[in-house]
């Protein structure tokens, strides 16, 4: 069975937000949840130019039980992720969310908005859950990148969507003068050129000449689109292995590079609040 609780709005607005972003990418989701690590989300796009991926610790709800009656580690449901979206986007503000799925008894996932006040009321929805066979792809941890940016999300979002203007190929260009972000085609062109200094973090592997790197303008945008996420966004970019793109859902939510294997390991796979996207 699995039972989940938020209360919080901000968080409920991101819950929200990834379901709305679940719902473009496609139309079924598989669910693992464990009473260990919460729930993990992994889907790639119709189109399958990325992946998304969401990571989300008991810490994070309010509350949060998870306990499969079947004896299994896991606990995995498939759900549509358009009827879920619906259903989320009517919640009202002040309203808590609580869901609840019982494996024994029940082929469908509940969810209630609670009364907050006199103009609320409490609302309960059963959402049906489906069988069908979806693939996960293992991703590797502590993938070494060539270039790890931390930039603000606003600033992103808003560049990115005008070097689309120009051409739906971005080219990224990085060395020690910081990052440079252009875009040419039939409207003309776009250059923009952002200092180190100008950047949260900013580290790149010695080179003797630039890194450049190259990506789609629509699927960029459609990543950068995540608004409720949080204010900056982590860019980790290397030629080899496709682009990962990082939201940090909690602050508090921190990985170092300095840290010796065993952190890091740790910090990859167990500390979450993550919600990362591979273009």
């Amino acid at each position: 069975s699995i039972q989940f609780a938020l209360t919080d709005e901000t968080k409920l607005n991101q819950f929200t937000e990834i379901f709305d972003k679940l719902a473009v990418a496609n139309d079924y989701v598989n669910i693992i949840s464990t009473s260990e690590h919460g729930i993990y989300i992994q889907r790639m796009n119709s189109t399958t130019s990325y992946i998304f991926e969401t990571r989300l610790q008991p810490s994070w709800f309010t509350e949060y039980h998870c306990k499969n009656l079947q004896g299994d580690d896991n606990i995995n449901i498939v759900i549509n992720t358009g009827i879920i979206n619906k259903i989320l986007k009517m919640r009202k503000p002040d309203q808590p969310l609580l869901a609840v799925w019982n494996n024994s008894s029940s082929d469908k996932l509940s969810f209630t908005f609670e009364a907050g006040n006199k103009t609320l009321f409490t609302t309960e929805f059963a959402c049906p859950l489906f069988d069908v066979i979806i693939d996960t792809l293992e991703i590797p941890v502590n993938t070494v990148h060539c270039v790890d940016i931390l930039i603000s999300a606003d600033i992103l979002r808003q560049q990115v969507s005008n070097l689309k203007f120009f051409d739906n190929n971005i080219q990224i260009t990085c060395d020690d003068d910081g990052l440079r972000l252009s875009s040419k085609g039939d409207n003309g062109s776009m250059k923009v050129s952002i200092n180190p200094e100008d950047l949260e973090e900013f580290a790149l592997i010695p080179t003797d000449k630039p890194l450049v790197f190259n990506y789609n303008a629509e699927h960029f945008l459609e990543i950068c689109s995540l608004k409720t996420m949080g204010e900056q966004v982590y860019l980790h970019l290397s030629n080899s292995i496709p682009m990962k793109i990082e939201y940090r859902l909690d602050p508090s939510t921190e990985t170092t590079e300095d840290s010796d294997e065993e952190e890091e390991e740790e910090s990859d796979t167990v500390d979450n609040t993550l919600t990362k996207t591979y273009a």
